[in-house]
């Protein structure tokens, strides 16, 4: 098993991950929207069984080698409070050349805060 796999719930939406390890079948519906360098998406989702509501929004800006998204993620589940998961992320690319920094905060998800760096 992947270190990807392994750590999913640190840096995916509580929606992927549950579809992912408990067969929840998420529907609902999102929409995203761009205007040159900017983007912004918004989601709502719920399990079909009755499991979890979640919504997300997301915005991401890029400007020549520059890339600087964040997105927020509120998630209920049955019985629990509102719990949040939150990525914020930096890249820069030059030619072949790519450096990124993120930082994770996947609390709705009962993970610790997590920072990545990559290098490609």
């Amino acid at each position: 098993m992947g270190l990807a796999y392994r750590e999913a719930e640190t840096t995916r939406a509580f929606t992927t991950t549950r579809a992912m390890r408990v067969n929840a079948v998420p529907v609902g519906l999102s929409y995203g929207r761009g205007n040159g360098a900017f983007w912004w998406g918004l989601s709502l989702h719920g399990d079909a069984k009755g499991d979890f509501q979640s919504a997300s929004a997301a915005l991401r800006w890029e400007d020549g080698p520059w890339r600087v998204a964040i997105a927020a993620e509120a998630v209920r589940q049955t019985g629990r409070p509102v719990r949040w998961n939150t990525k914020l992320g930096a890249r820069w690319r030059r030619g072949r050349m790519a450096v990124g920094l993120t930082a994770f905060g996947p609390r709705a998800s009962g993970n610790a805060d997590a920072l990545a760096l990559d290098v490609t």
